[in-house]
């Protein structure tokens, strides 16, 4: 036992409240003390807390350990007779049609069940979708880090004399005294790094590291430097609920997920689920811990932003819909069945013809028949770069490639080299910004890069098999994880590319002289590759800069409703957004006008 502390900063609205966790002790009769951070700083000096700060400490939380806590259930579990086959990876359930019950098809044989119980976090879903269910779940990287105490401080962060801890504020942190070694372990809680388990890629993020280090600075001063970070899994489900429930449409299934809390509550939650295999209900209320079932029991709104339907809500006496409504989405379905959609928040966005006419009727994409393809499973990598140094790189134009701009998009043809059997084509397109389609004759894939920040980006992508008999598994996997190790090399060339610019080292210049351009005719030059998304993510950065300056130096965020305002707020905020003064003059982002 270290006792434990649960950080409130006053002004920051977070989805765990004061309120709340009062509440919750209270109804369980649970001791806590409620504290200022004047009466923290008093008994635990190692936290430098802001005034606005309040504080619940209870004396009986603490740290488990991890491996003993399993190598300890593990052993109580052989002593009733369960028995353990380690290292045995389950590949698919299937209903048993001359038995009742399920076969378990595994690394290791089969194995016949009549009943299963499911406690496979991020993996869930591999094993769930063919049989008909899905659950909504987020999984992210997340990371924890070591900070080496200085040898003098180290008896004043012994489990004694310093509690776990846990701040929610605009993000949520958590924190351990010593155990084991001179070091205290600092995590922040659901970053947002998403990934799925097939693309984990172990190494932490800079800028989450980042992050962390200066806000442990802020409340533990002392906390000594950096020793190590490792990485580790989250799997959310909606709303952070636990699940401990059958499945609908296979109710000898039962399902357990922890929500990335889980393991506190293990012996508990092992209990309900023994309870729902055996006896087929629990001795425990789990009403609240069920399946969500679909998307009906959600709230849900049209393309046009209002509100169509808020279970629980609509019917409450005075909730009015038309004052719960998001922003417009516009979409546009091409001619090709890909879905495009505008984030453009005013009731007449910028028409899609604009920037991609023509882009699904060029002849090329007639090659294959997409509708020959269905979806078959998304990948995602994360890397240390400007998303525009990727789009760099993807638009390299070298001898073997031949590239062509057509309006919002540059065009990659790959064909194969005479003699190849098949003639294989690889037809590619950069649409810009930030996407991309690659159809081949086994799959195509659709591509987001999504900047996670100025220096991280996230690379999704959705792969689609062909289903009409003419390529197999085998042609599907083999040029699937071709692409897969193409891409990941990208990303090591922008991550490597990305610390050059970072150092100075390149500058901006055309890396191929010729290959970049095209000459149409004597007086006209079209720019490709590079040079072509270059100058033209130049041209709108300016011509958005100037249509600011033509606004009075306000921003202008596309994605962002307007409000309805008078002239009288706008020469308001006119004059507020030069009340910045001292250093934050030079930090428009902290300048009165943000918050208005």
């Amino acid at each position: 036992m270290t006792g434990g502390l649960v950080f409130f900063p006053r002004d920051v609205v977070n989805a765990f409240s004061l309120d709340s966790l009062i509440k919750s002790l209270e109804t369980e009769q649970m001791p806590y003390e409620l504290l200022s951070a004047q009466a923290v700083a008093d008994r635990w000096p190692q936290f430098q807390l802001p005034a606005n700060v309040d504080a619940v400490y209870t004396h009986d939380s603490g740290i488990l350990l991890a491996a003993k806590s399993v190598a300890a259930m593990q052993s109580l579990a052989r002593l009733n007779g369960a028995v353990l086959k380690e290292n045995t990876l389950v590949d698919r359930i299937v209903p048993n049609k001359s038995e009742d019950g399920y076969l378990l098809e595994t690394s290791k044989g089969q194995i016949l069940a009549n009943k299963v119980i499911l406690a496979t976090d991020a993996w869930s879903n591999k094993l769930l979708e063919p049989l008909g269910t899905h659950i909504p779940l987020s999984v992210t990287q997340e990371q924890v880090t070591y900070f080496q105490l200085n040898p003098e401080t180290i008896g004043d962060y012994t489990p004694q004399r310093l509690p776990v801890w846990i701040w929610f504020g605009e993000k949520s942190f958590y924190g351990f005294p010593t155990y084991g070694e001179p070091t205290i372990k600092v995590a922040q809680d659901s970053s947002g790094n998403y990934m799925t388990p097939e693309n984990r890629t172990f190494t932490p993020s800079p800028t989450i590291l980042q992050d962390l280090v200066e806000f442990t600075e802020a409340l533990i001063p002392a906390k000594g430097v950096v020793n190590r970070t490792i990485t580790c899994q989250y799997t959310i489900t909606p709303n952070r609920q636990l699940i401990m429930s059958p499945l609908a449409r296979h109710p000898s299934i039962i399902l357990g997920l922890g929500a990335a809390i889980g393991f506190k509550y293990a012996p508990a939650i092992g209990r309900v689920l023994a309870e729902l295999a055996i006896d087929g209900e629990s001795s425990e209320d789990i009403a609240n811990f069920s399946i969500p079932r679909s998307i009906r029991e959600s709230w849900s709104y049209g393309l046009d932003g209002r509100l169509a339907k808020g279970p629980k809500y609509q019917d409450v006496e005075g909730f009015d819909k038309t004052t719960n409504s998001l922003f417009p989405v516009h979409v546009h379905e091409d001619q090709l069945g890909f879905i495009w959609i505008n984030l453009d928040s005013s009731a007449t966005p910028v028409p899609w013809a604009q920037d991609y006419e023509g882009v699904d009727t060029r002849p090329r994409m007639k090659t294959y028949d997409l509708t020959k393809y269905t979806f078959d499973h998304q990948w995602s990598i994360t890397g240390n770069f400007n998303w525009k140094t990727l789009a760099d790189n993807y638009n390299e134009d070298f001898t073997k490639y031949y590239v062509e701009t057509k309006g919002g998009q540059i065009e990659h043809w790959n064909t194969a080299k005479e003699g190849e059997e098949g003639n294989f084509q690889i037809l590619s397109s950069f649409l810009y910004p930030n996407a991309t389609i690659t159809v081949a004759p086994a799959f195509f894939y659709i591509g987001r890069w999504i900047p996670t920040s100025a220096g991280e980006t996230r690379m999704e992508y959705e792969y689609y098999r062909r289903s009409d008999g003419k390529t197999d598994d085998k042609d599907f996997h083999f040029y699937v994880e071709t692409f897969k190790q193409v891409l990941q090399e990208d990303k090591d060339l922008c991550t490597a590319a990305q610390k050059n610019l970072n150092a100075g080292i390149y500058q901006n210049g055309q890396l191929h002289l010729e290959a970049e351009k095209t000459c149409l005719c004597p007086a006209a030059i079209m720019l490709r590759g590079p040079l072509y998304f270059q100058n033209l993510t130049k041209m709108l950065f300016m011509a958005h800069h100037e249509e600011e300056q033509q606004n009075g130096g306000l921003p202008i965020w596309p994605a962002v409703p307007k409000h309805s305002i008078t002239a009288a707020n706008e020469t308001e905020i006119a004059f507020c957004a030069n009340l910045a003064c001292g250093e934050l003059a030079s930090q428009r982002e902290l300048s009165w006008w943000s918050g208005l």
